[in-house]
Order: structure tokens, then sequence, then C-alpha cells
């Protein structure tokens, strides 16, 4: 046998969606097979490690989402050239997306297995795509201040809380007061968040970053960033084991001293809803 591969429909699927395929065999002479699987296995798993070399220590936590087996083919002849077994299987309604985190996985893999009569098996596998649905959402305000010692210095201000894939978020900041600070810097962030067994970790991974120094920002005014949101970005989620979510840092970069930050929660979206003010009700209106 030179070849065995699975060739699906499409890439990527939704929850509680078909998913319709075929196993394909592809052989140079005919053989006696005993039967024809095909199975489908979803896992989510947590893991971290503490310490290093011989003192290290892993914790780990998994939790199965689907696995399913089903027989194509039962005992029959394959003739010479490409042969193919078709097969339907919907997903479940409330699978949880695919995800590849640093500290953490949601993996859907399926696997065809060819049993041959007098011969090693033969078979394949292939990764299966989950995509998220998101509803729209309603844009809301945003505001929050970096303080010291009980008093506001950076007041940070977003008139929408979403970020959405290939668009522009626009912050605006004001620095109160002669502070000694060398630039303002604002980033969106993506935090993954687990603690398998009990045992937390946290990353954050910056998505994109503005940085304006001191000599470029006009002091007790508002000033303007705008940050360009990656094309390719992760919904937000959480599971049992993980929680993803996204935040806009803003961060005063002062000299010869440790930095003060604030977090500000943001929302994700493909589109988002608004009022509409001639009629009081919400439309629906898609942000490219």
């Amino acid at each position: 046998m030179r070849r065995v591969e699975i060739v699906l429909s499409k890439e990527a699927f939704a929850p509680g969606e078909r998913i319709d395929g075929k196993v394909v065999s592809i052989c140079d002479r005919s053989f006696d097979c005993n039967r024809v699987t095909l199975s489908l296995r979803g896992e989510e798993m947590s893991r971290i490690v503490h310490g290093s070399g011989k003192s290290s220590h892993v914790h780990m936590e998994k939790k199965e989402h689907i696995s399913e087996e089903m027989e194509l083919l039962g005992p029959c002849e394959v003739p010479e050239g490409e042969n193919a077994c078709e097969f339907s299987l919907v997903l479940p309604e409330h699978l949880p997306a695919s995800f590849a985190g640093t500290y953490s996985h949601i993996e859907y893999v399926m696997k065809a297995n060819i049993e041959i009569s007098r011969a090693l098996d033969q078979g394949c596998k292939k990764m299966i795509f989950v995509q998220r649905t998101l509803p729209p959402l309603i844009p809301s305000e945003n505001k929050g201040v970096i303080e010291q010692d009980g008093t506001p210095i950076v007041s940070v201000e977003l008139e929408k809380d979403i970020v959405q894939p290939g668009q522009i978020l626009p912050v605006r900041f004001m620095v109160s007061g002669d502070q000694k600070f060398r630039a303002v810097r604002m980033q969106i962030i993506t935090r993954e968040s687990v603690a398998p067994n009990g045992n937390h970790a946290q990353y954050d991974n910056a998505l994109v970053e503005a940085y304006r120094r001191k000599e470029d920002i006009n002091q007790e005014t508002w000033n303007e960033i705008a940050l360009e949101v990656p094309l390719r970005c992760i919904p937000p989620f959480k599971t049992d084991l993980i929680d993803f979510t996204y935040w806009l840092k803003a961060t005063l970069d002062i000299a010869w001293q440790f930095d003060k930050v604030l977090f500000m929660p943001l929302r994700f979206s493909l589109e988002y809803r608004e009022p509409d003010d001639s009629e009081g009700h919400m439309k629906p209106k898609f942000w490219s």
C-alpha cells in the first residue's frame, strides 16, 4: 500500500456541525482487508512544570470531550488503485473549540485504520479544527486610572471595549501632574490561566503594542493611541481547565523604579451591535 489519507469536505467545523469525508487508500495491488475503522478523539489538557532537572515536578490534568469509533468497511478484498470509504458524523453541540496555548491545549484527532490480513495495519491521522461561534456584542465604554499614593496619575479611556481581528482599537490617555517617567506603553494582551490539580500558572502574551515617549506626550490633556488588532486571533473562552482572556495593559514606564501598570478587560467579537437612535432598537453592524 502506497498511502492512506483522510479527506474532508472543508477545513474547519462548528460544534453541532456534520463532518463529511472519506478514507482514501492507494495501493499497487489488491489485498485482503479485515475492516476499515475511523475514530475521533477530543482532549483538553493543562500542564505545568515546577522546578527543573531531577527536582522538577509535572502537574497535569486532562478531560475527554469526545471519543467515537465507527466501522466503515467489513471483511473484503480491496482492489488495486484508489479506493474510498465515505463517512459522516455529527459533532456534539457544546464542544469547546480547538486551542493551542503555552500551558494547555484542546485537540481533536481523527484516525483511520485499515486492518490487513497477514500484514501490518495501515492508517493515518488528521487534526480536526473546531471553531468558535460568537454572539454579537454591544460595545461599552471603559475607564481606568493608574494611581500613586491614592492619587490618579494616568487616566485611560476606551470608547469601545471590543477587539475585532484586523480592526483598530482606539485608546486615549492623560498624564496628570508633573510626573517623572520615560514613556507610556499600551498593549493588547492575551492571558492564558490554568490550574492543573490546584497548581496555578498564568501566561501573558502581547499581541500588539504602542510606545509613546514623554517628549511626545501632551500632559494634562488627552492623547490618542491606535492599536491594530492582528487578523489571526483566538477568541476568548473558559472551560474546566483553561481560562483565555483579552486585556488592555497600560504601563507608565518609570526610570529606576517599578513601572505602574493598569489592566482593563477587553471583549472579543467578529461583529457588534449598537443602538439605533432613530428607532431605539439594536441593529447589527460589522466592523469590517
